[in-house]
């Protein structure tokens, strides 16, 4: 099973285990996951909280870095 299927099994009370398993995914996640995991209607649960806005904001600014370069 992949991480990212993971994250939607995780209970709903584990919000702390599903930002765990994003923080994982994220360092590997191009701008369109990035993006998805944004708006997923499974992740609205965690959605608002600043952990989770937090690792999405670091993550698109740094795969944005790295695209820039690669370039």
């Amino acid at each position: 099973m992949s991480a990212y299927r993971s994250l939607g099994r995780v209970l709903d009370t584990e919000n702390w285990a599903r930002l765990d398993l994003l923080q994982k995914l994220l360092p590997d996640s191009s701008v369109y996951h990035i993006k998805w995991y944004d708006n997923d209607s499974d992740l609205d649960n965690i959605r608002g909280d600043r952990r989770f806005q937090q690792l999405l904001a670091a993550a698109m600014t740094q795969r944005e870095r790295i695209e820039r370069t690669a370039s």
